[in-house]
């Protein structure tokens, strides 16, 4: 295999925005969790705020067309004739649809909870920030490279796996390295990445391990 530098990573958002802070600069070591940008969160929160209103009014709802329904039951148990089957299927279906309409906004309110909790970018691990690819203030869309972190506690190494033993790969559940330099020692290692298509050349496969 072959060393390379330490491990680096290049962090973005996963949703889009004007940023409204940027604290790190290049140079600054960063701790995990801290706050390295801030999408501005107004219009996230107000989304949410709307939703959460709309869940809460479905929820009534719901509430309201159960008891209707079960109201329809109770009166066609008391004699046929007091009440139709067409009206009682009526409040069966104003009934389900009133649940589907709680479950669509639950799993809207959570996606907008999601959404609100992605406008803070954290680092994900103690490094050192060694590149910044925007400035305060600016209109930044989901993806795009915010900050550069690097992890001087960890390594990447590329390997080469011959094209007839990558197919094991998902079944790997430990990796040890060993160096030439340290004899008698192993490393333990972590698949980081396995290209998707072998050299034409050595009809070998790429494959990232990240150790300490």
């Amino acid at each position: 295999g072959r060393a390379k530098a330490s491990q680096q990573v290049n962090l973005s958002f996963r949703v889009s925005g004007p940023l409204i802070t940027l604290p790190v600069a290049v140079g600054d070591k960063v701790k995990a969790g801290d706050i390295l940008a801030r999408i501005d969160p107004n219009d996230f929160q107000a989304r949410l705020n709307t939703l959460q209103g709309e869940l809460e009014t479905a929820q009534a709802q719901a509430v309201l067309s159960q008891k209707e329904y079960e109201r329809g039951l109770e009166i066609d148990a008391k004699g046929k004739g007091l009440i139709s089957k067409s009206e009682i299927d009526k409040r069966r279906g104003a009934r389900d649809r009133s649940r589907a309409q709680v479950q669509a906004l639950t799993a809207s309110v959570g996606l907008a909870k999601d959404n609100l909790s992605y406008t803070e970018l954290q680092a994900p691990f103690d490094g050192v920030v060694v590149a910044t690819y925007v400035d305060n203030f600016e209109d930044v869309i989901a993806k795009q490279p915010i900050v550069r972190l690097l992890n001087p506690t960890r390594i990447e190494l590329d390997i080469s796996v011959p094209e007839s033993l990558i197919g094991y790969a998902p079944y790997v559940e430990e990796v040890t390295v060993r160096f030439d330099a340290l004899p008698g020692r192993e490393v333990r290692a972590e698949v980081k990445e396995i290209g998707r298509e072998a050299s034409e050349a050595t009809r070998t496969y790429p494959v990232t391990l990240v150790m300490d």
